[in-house]
């Protein structure tokens, strides 16, 4: 088999080297644009869940990396001048150009033809082989010969980034977060070698304008040039971290990332691979380790399949899901980072916990299991600032609303109108009950038997009430004994019953998010803020089964994201209904600060809750 591998990345070269490993016979060709020995960037970091991987399908390569990478454990936070050591976290690290240097001997030792300074500018010169890869990255020029073909989206992302390296010698994964005049950046750094780390920087775009980034004096126009006074600004910034180092500068411009997808990762002859097919934020380390993982499952299905089509079928089966399954993880991560300038405000626990929790895959048990002396530090740190013993779960803690006071962050929704179906949660804990009122029902017995038997507060919501019978619905509602009033968060809801309600007794607007529609995140702010100004105490943000539970899994942080911005922009308290499954991921979500009660049943039954009885 004759194969074109067009780029001389990672890729492009363990493919190259599993190709003819697997079978000496085949020609394989791997065409690189520029120099063996230039590389952009500095580092590349594989976690050891990586190197796991690689190890047991590679043995050799395995064994290279361990012998060339530079390891560490913990991951560091530093702001407002502490530092966090969250341990557990095995990384390992190398230089881009060593890394490249290995595959390439690695390549070429098995008879692989590695040609340099060589560019590919059309499909013309594609012609004549019997496999076509593309894996020349972001800007592939292999797949735009083909515009229709691969169905490829690009969308980039909000913030802008530069990457340096350093002189100093940073000890593991450290992220360091300093203001300027102008805004707040944010540094990724890691060390790749005894003398050496990488250096990225990122910041959002305001803050970048503010500081001048965008003046033409910033401008490396020039292909490989770098923003030297980018480059001294941050110095100046980072020089208590620094310590005496410099910044390296090598193609280090500003820029956004983008995250590509395509529709197919195939077309006839021709197959797609690493970021040519898909990228994910640089802030999940993942773009090395996703362009090997893709050599070993393309080398793998062309050894298995004799038929070329079969073959390329059986690699994007099997990539496909792993690779959404990192960019679902990294979307998150990524919108993190857009969104880091309001949360600097936070003392150094409450953001390095935040951060740590960016992902939903990452939860307070999570932590737990990998540093608990950490966790521990977490625990007492929230408990402190919120008053309560810090024994007590964050779901377990009291929560104070305009004039009431729940006795705990668990709500639970019920359908049914009877006594028995309302105060049965209340019985085993809950610390609101949520009853969907219905004309004709008379609520007054249920709700004196939970206020009499349990600490438990309840809140009448309005569901499917006509608008003209919302004043009357409120008032029954008051004089039934309920604590709180939901109502739907359109146009005119609150204004229609606000004289009915007591005006002690908050009011909460509910945006529920459609099934199969992805939820928006702005939108949900937009409808918040309209409801906050009219005086909406608490916003229920709710998100059916099928919406938390997409092909990607947004659905849930998006509905988090939602919830937190809502919470930062305009004071009100929130309350998530669906996409939180269990005690762990709803004690993260409120210690993180995303939200302030978490509703599901299942919430109920997972957690040890005491019968309060006696109000």
């Amino acid at each position: 088999m004759r194969v074109l591998i067009v780029g001389g990345g990672p890729a492009g070269l363990y493919l190259a080297h599993l190709l003819k490993r697997d079978n000496p016979a085949h020609d394989v060709v791997v065409r690189e644009r520029n120099r063996s020995g230039d590389t952009f960037g500095f580092g590349v970091v594989f976690s050891d869940n990586t190197l796991d991987t690689l190890a047991s399908h590679d043995a050799v390569v395995h064994g290279e990396l361990q012998q060339a990478t530079v390891r560490w454990d913990p991951i560091e936070v530093r702001h407002r001048g502490e530092t966090i050591h969250a341990y557990g976290h095995g990384f390992s690290a190398i230089p881009r150009i060593k890394l490249l240097q290995l595959l390439q001997g690695l390549a070429s030792g098995v008879g692989a033809e590695l040609q340099f300074e060589r560019d590919v500018t059309g499909a013309a010169e594609l012609e004549g082989f019997d496999l076509v890869v593309a894996a020349d990255g972001v800007n592939s020029v292999v797949r735009d010969a083909y515009p229709d073909a691969f169905d490829t989206t690009v969308k980039q992302g909000a913030t802008k980034f530069a990457w340096f390296g350093t002189t100093k010698r940073f000890d593991s994964l450290t992220f360091i977060f300093e203001q300027s005049q102008h805004g707040w950046f944010g540094a990724h750094s890691y060390p790749i070698d005894d003398a050496t780390s990488t250096f990225l920087i990122e910041c959002d775009e305001q803050t970048w304008r503010n500081a001048g980034f965008d003046g033409p004096e910033h401008d490396p126009s020039t292909p490989g040039a770098s923003d030297l006074l980018g480059m001294v600004y941050l110095e100046k910034l980072y020089a208590k971290h620094l310590a005496g180092g410099k910044l390296l500068a090598n193609n280090s411009k500003w820029r956004t990332f983008p995250t590509i997808s395509n529709g197919t990762w195939r077309y006839e002859n021709v197959v797609l691979m690493g970021d040519a097919a898909h990228t994910a934020h640089f802030s999940v380390g993942s773009g090395t380790k996703m362009a090997l993982e893709d050599a070993l499952a393309l080398a793998d299905a062309l050894r298995e399949n004799a038929d070329i089509n079969a073959a390329l079928e059986q690699y994007e089966r099997v990539r496909r899901p792993a690779v959404e399954r990192v960019q679902s993880a990294a979307q998150p991560s990524q919108a993190w980072w857009e969104r880091m300038s309001p949360l600097m405000e936070r003392d150094p626990d409450d953001l390095s916990f935040h951060f740590l929790t960016r992902t939903p895959r990452v939860t307070l048990d999570g932590l737990r299991v990998r540093d608990q002396v950490l966790v521990r530090r977490f625990q007492e740190s929230w408990a402190a600032r919120h008053g309560v013993d810090r024994r007590t779960s964050a779901l377990a803690a009291p929560l104070a609303l305009d004039g009431v006071t729940l006795a705990n962050r668990l709500a639970v929704p019920v359908i049914g109108a009877s006594l028995a179906e309302i105060a049965a949660p209340a019985l085993s804990g809950a610390g609101l009950v949520v009853v969907s009122l219905g004309e004709g029902n008379d609520m007054s017995e249920a709700v004196d038997y939970v206020h009499e038997h349990t600490g438990a507060l309840v809140m009448a919501r309005l569901y499917g009430v006509e608008a003209g019978s919302l004043g009357q619905m409120a008032e029954r509602a008051a004089a039934d004994g309920f604590d709180m009033l939901e109502v739907a968060a359109d146009a005119g809801t609150l204004d229609a019953v606000r004289g009915a309600w007591p005006a002690e007794r908050p009011i909460a607007v509910r945006i529920a998010v459609a099934n199969n529609s992805p939820l928006d995140v702005d939108r949900c702010v937009a409808a918040a803020s309209a409801m906050a100004e009219q005086g909406a105490r608490m916003v229920v943000v709710e998100l059916p089964a099928r919406a938390s539970a997409d092909v990607v899994g947004e659905g849930a942080w998006r509905a988090l994201l939602a919830c937190e911005c809502i919470r930062v922009e305009h004071g009100v308290a929130v309350m998530l209904e669906g996409g939180i499954e269990s005690n762990d991921a709803a004690n993260t979500a409120i210690m993180s600060g995303r939200v302030d009660l978490c509703a599901g049943r299942p919430l109920l039954t997972g957690g040890d809750w005491p019968n309060r009885e006696g109000r």
